[in-house]
């Protein structure tokens, strides 16, 4: 969606070495085209540049290559934040004393590194460290120090944690910060059960649809996760805590825990997401289909599938109705919620 925006609002640009800057460098950058462009231009360049050093070799990752003046692969990866990871890996393979610097401001990125060395794919006198910020907020992260403190098997579920979270993806429970959920993680028990379940996002597809109206069993620890974190003291399962809140604070809509049948479809596109991100130990990653893993393209464009189940009783829904006095349309209470119109409707 994010790149048939910039399609249509985006100026493409025509970029070669010589040219002079007559625009600000968001408007260059605004075209994914103009992007692919000067990173290819910026890339061969410096190969060229340092054609001639012999004091280290210089590898150049754009468009669908990996380029060295000594070696060239291709990789089908779409995202830098699974890149990045895979060169980390290509750097140490040969030998198990390094020290790799990895400069980038996304926590995606500092939590695949934590996963990687986790998962014990860098070798025992490598050294890791995540660059981050800048002036007064730059930073420079000990990442197997890191794992160290934290507990391999709790970093190791931390892209799933990540991804659960939603918060960089659209998914965003309401009032849930992302470092909520991480203080609520680092509480567990490095053998607790919803532990082990968020290490095993990621790693193969989940059951798509409800268990006789409950949570499949691989992912229903994640129930007493989502309760944990909104009540820490009320129920572990989502219809009594729903009901609780909204008896004793009032809570409505958003403000409530998901439903089952929407907290599945959440888990599923957050595991789906895992799967790219642990990608990074390949060239070329195979990933199943993004239609197998709840997502729908009903106007051509890609949309989230968020609930299994009808919205409210079907009783309350043929109750509903708006109040457009000219024709359903724009601001229409209904149409925004994908509702049909009802008699009761003005």
């Amino acid at each position: 969606m994010t790149r048939q925006k910039r399609a249509v609002t985006s100026t493409e640009i025509q970029i070669h070495s010589e040219m002079k800057l007559t625009m600000s460098l968001k408007e260059l950058m605004s075209s994914s085209v103009t992007k692919a462009r000067l990173t290819s231009m910026f890339a061969q360049a410096l190969l060229q540049y340092f054609s001639s050093s012999n004091t280290f070799k210089l590898v150049v990752v754009y468009d669908v290559k990996i380029k060295s003046n000594y070696f060239e692969e291709v990789h089908s990866h779409e995202e830098a934040d699974t890149l990045i990871p895979h060169q980390v890996l290509a750097s140490v393979a040969d030998s198990d004393w390094r020290e790799v610097c990895v400069w980038s401001p996304d926590t995606d990125v500092l939590t695949i590194l934590l996963d990687l060395a986790s998962c014990g794919h860098l070798g025992s006198r490598t050294r890791l460290k995540f660059l981050t910020g800048k002036g007064t907020k730059y930073r420079e992260i000990d990442v197997v120090e890191r794992v160290r403190v934290i507990g391999s098997h709790k970093c190791q579920g931390l892209i799933g944690l990540h991804n659960f979270s939603g918060a960089d993806w659209g998914g965003k429970f309401v009032g849930i910060t992302k470092i909520t959920w991480v203080k609520a993680y680092m509480k567990l028990d490095d053998d607790d059960s919803i532990v082990n379940c968020f290490r095993e996002f990621g790693k193969s597809a989940l059951p798509t649809e409800l268990v006789n109206g409950d949570l499949p069993p691989q992912v229903k620890d994640l129930e007493r996760f989502v309760c944990q974190v909104y009540s820490s003291s009320g129920p572990k399962i989502l219809p009594a805590l729903r009901w609780q809140l909204f008896r004793s604070k009032n809570l409505e809509g958003e403000m409530l825990p998901p439903t089952r049948g929407a907290l599945l479809p959440h888990i599923i596109i957050s595991n789906y997401i895992a799967m790219r991100d642990k990608s990074y130990v390949t060239n070329c990653p195979q990933i199943p289909a993004i239609e197998q893993n709840r997502w729908q393209l009903p106007e051509g464009a890609y949309m989230p599938v968020l609930c299994l189940t009808m919205r409210a009783p079907r009783a309350v829904i043929e109750l509903i109705k708006c109040h457009c006095k000219t024709g359903c349309a724009g601001r229409c209470s209904c149409c925004k919620n994908g509702l049909h119109c009802t008699p009761l409707c003005k």
